[in-house]
């Protein structure tokens, strides 16, 4: 017998069937003693008819055939063909203890069990046949009413004696050999409306603001205790958050699985053959970004079988098999969700597309040239573009893509497109879990702070007066900084607003790089304060048309800070994609004579003032952390992050000495006593005006990552990466030159094996 594996749909379709179980149970016997009631019976005749309905996609027949018995014996009641007495009602509810024990033996062992239902199917069908024989001779009520109530007194007997025979049919319903569970699913579980749990999620916003203004008064006073009931309500409230969006999560299989119909129709319609693959239908979001994304999926597994899955005639003459692939993955990636949906069709060629969309005066025929081909695959993002040769039921009209590209930047999210010609495309999404509570950066400009969300910053560049005069350049109207090469467009965030200029004595110059709808720009603010959760409130009907801003926040202080909309700023400083295109051709013609492999490089003071370097591809984030929230566990420094447990490695206390001998033993314990000397060495680094640990965060693999607290971080350069020398002590790769200066690379796998050996081995 086959069994079922309990998974998520199997246990809801238990929830839901033992909640309709119980309600058909009660209405019976309500009924009993109102069964001209027409309402009560429809009611439980869908509520039976939902079970039977849901067994249709599940290998149950036997508790199919049993509900199929009992709706149709409904069914005629319903349509009152005849009333509900009490030997029916008996039999109907022997028909819920059926089921009921049905469902249980599904959860204990994934099948329906030996038990034989035959008997009870039976006694249903007779009931129905006996009832409408005597609806049919019903002439008159009186006599016949009695007469027809014996003969479904002497089935219901007989029924009784032929269920309850010990040989054959047992004295009860089929008996099992394994014990039943106490509980069943829905005892679990409660129905709870979703405008319940949306106020919840605000009540649990304005208790982040006020935790937020605790803590920033708490920081204002030298009091350890209060100090300590802060951090303990910052924890409590991080924890009542983290639960609270869990009850707003959904998985994304709840819009997947209405796909490999919609895919099978359109291949049909089209003449193709499609085979669906999906992987990661439990990554889970918030409902809300979910029905935003609903229509953006739909519209690329669309376009994926319009235009990209060949027919199989074609496949053949190409040699691949007849039938397409469309593969649908999603997975969690750094506080985000990532989605590709890849075909392996015709692939998109870039020249056509430049071809079309002079034909569509989309681009100039100058404009066609000059752009690469991924600006080239991101025009079928523009509004009214299509390549399709005649409108149809599936493409023609332009206008899907479309949807997909405003749906997406509606809820900070962003699409690119990967394709090669002749092997398929692939489609790549990046949204954000949740829209209600994000983390962002807040800055100030023109004496206004401002709330800019963290999944949009790219980095932080800082530079002194004197460089920037020399380094930021004027191209076509726009101010211009070189960053590793690449030509950054700035936008002055005071001069866009036009607020008042308040700093006069400007030593450095604060640029946030952000991301807008796959390009970067560099917002230049006055000062920038820290990173902190905000809760999003909506702006109000006079600002909603103000493009710059997504909406505003209440800080810890209690004023608002307005959200900055990273795309909608970008439009009104003419930081527009026509200038980025423009910028491309530029830092191309720039670069095209340059040799040699470029990589980025974190440059930091790791120990006693030694110039180190770490490769950017090894970093996951840049953190800073307060000295005091350093824990001891197990006699290693560790730290509260990102709702797991950051082990720490003080470069310091490792690179401090210069001798450091091959087989070092591992790093000697952090006690509580040392905290004190930490907090002081961090000041003493800082010329005491940051207290702050400078943490450098890198991922050993998806689940477990690290923090490397260095004394100072300096720069993220990019240069070739070439051997200058050997290392000259253990935890060192090699020597390099960069920027004229030696600098020692990193051995990140050393340093780890040194200090948390056990983690190399789990990652193993």
């Amino acid at each position: 017998m086959e069994s079922l594996e309990i998974d998520d749909d199997i246990k809801a379709f238990l929830v839901e069937s033992y909640e309709n179980l119980n309600q058909i149970e009660q209405v019976i016997l309500n009924l009993e003693d109102n069964s001209a009631n027409s309402e009560h019976l429809t009611r439980i005749y869908r509520a039976l008819h939902t079970i039977k309905g849901n067994c249709g996609f599940l290998p149950l027949p036997k508790l199919e055939s049993v509900a199929h018995a009992g709706e149709n014996l409904l069914g005629k009641l319903r349509e009152q063909h005849f009333t509900l007495n009490p030997q029916i009602a008996s039999i109907l509810l022997q028909t819920v203890d059926a089921i009921r024990q049905i469902l249980a033996q599904v959860e204990a062992t994934g099948n329906e069990g030996d038990g034989d239902y035959a008997a009870l199917i039976a006694a249903l069908e007779g009931a129905l046949s006996r009832g409408e024989k005597r609806a049919e001779g019903d002439k008159g009520e009186g006599e016949d009413k009695g007469e027809g109530g014996a003969i479904l007194a002497n089935s219901h007997q007989s029924l009784v004696t032929l269920y309850c025979q010990p040989s054959a049919v047992n004295n009860q319903l089929p008996t099992t050999d394994y014990q039943l569970p106490t509980t069943n699913p829905s005892d679990s579980t409660i129905r709870v409306n979703v405008e319940l749990l949306d106020r919840v999620m605000n009540l649990v916003g304005e208790l982040v603001l006020a935790r937020n203004q605790i803590v920033r008064f708490a920081e204002t006073l030298a009091d350890s205790d209060l100090t300590a009931t802060c951090q303990r309500v910052n924890q409590v409230t991080a924890q009542l958050q983290e639960e609270v969006l869990k009850t707003r999560m959904q998985s994304i299989a709840t819009i997947w699985q209405k796909f490999p119909r919609v895919v099978r129709d359109l291949a049909i319609a089209s003449g193709k053959q499609v085979q669906v693959e999906m992987n990661g239908a439990d990554t889970e979001l918030d409902r809300t970004i979910l029905e935003a994304i609903k229509d953006p999926l739909t519209h690329i597994v669309r376009n994926c079988i319009a235009h990209g899955i060949e027919t199989p005639e074609i496949r053949s003459s190409r040699g691949k098999p007849i039938q397409g692939k469309l593969a649908l993955h999603a997975w969690h990636e750094g506080g985000t969700v990532k989605i590709e949906i890849s075909d392996d069709g015709n692939g998109i060629d870039p020249q056509q597309l430049k071809q079309q969309a002079q034909k569509l005066g989309i681009l100039s025929a100058v404009e066609a040239e000059k752009i690469s081909e991924a600006e080239a695959l991101n025009l079928i993002f523009a509004s009214g573009f299509s390549t399709a040769a005649q409108v149809t039921n599936l493409s023609g009209r332009g206008v899907g893509m479309d949807v997909v590209k405003t749906n997406l930047a509606a809820i900070d999210g962003t699409v690119e497109v990967d394709s090669q010609v002749g092997q398929g495309t692939k489609f790549k999404l990046k949204i954000p879990l949740t829209l209600a509570i994000i983390p962002a950066l807040v800055a100030y400009s023109g004496n206004h702070r401002f709330a800019i969300p963290q999944a949009s910053i790219q980095e932080l560049v800082q530079l002194e007066e004197e460089v920037s005069l020399l380094e930021i350049e004027t191209f076509y109207d726009i101010p211009i900084y070189r960053l590793r090469g690449k030509l950054l467009p700035l936008v002055y965030l005071n001069q866009t607003l036009q607020l008042q200029v308040v700093r006069v004595d400007v030593e450095t110059i604060n640029i946030v790089v952000i991301n807008a709808d796959n390009y970067y720009f560099g917002l230049v603010v006055d000062e920038i304060q820290d990173i902190q959760d905000i809760v999003v409130k909506p702006l109000g009907k006079q600002l909603r048309d103000v493009s710059a801003f997504a909406g505003a926040t209440i800080l810890g202080d209690g004023k608002i800070a307005l959200i900055i909309d990273a795309v909608g700023l970008a439009n009104c400083a003419g930081v527009t994609s026509q200038l980025q295109q423009q910028l491309a051709i530029a830092t191309a013609t720039a670069v095209e004579d340059r040799t040699g492999d470029r990589q980025s490089i974190l440059l930091f003071h790791g120990g006693s003032g030694a110039r180190m370097g770490l490769l950017m591809s090894q970093i996951f984030r840049l953190e800073e952390f307060d000295p005091i929230a350093v824990e001891i566990v197990a006699d290693r420094p560790v730290v509260q992050y990102r709702n797991t447990i950051l082990p720490l490695i003080y470069l310091h206390q490792i690179f401090g000495n210069s001798d450091f001998p091959e087989n070092r033993t591992p790093q000697p314990p952090l006690t509580r006593e040392a905290i004190s000397p930490q907090l002081s060495w961090a000041r003493e680094v800082t010329n005491g005006q940051d207290d702050k640990l400078q943490v450098i965060v890198v991922e050993l693999d998806r689940e477990r990552s690290l923090g490397l607290v260095v004394e100072r971080i300096l720069d993220i350069v990019e240069e070739p990466l070439a051997i200058a020398g050997h290392a000259t002590r253990s935890g060192i790769l090699y020597l390099a030159a960069i920027q004229g200066q030696v600098t020692e690379i990193l051995d990140l796998h050393t340093i780890v094996q040194i200090t948390y050996p056990y983690l190399l081995q789990s990652v193993n």
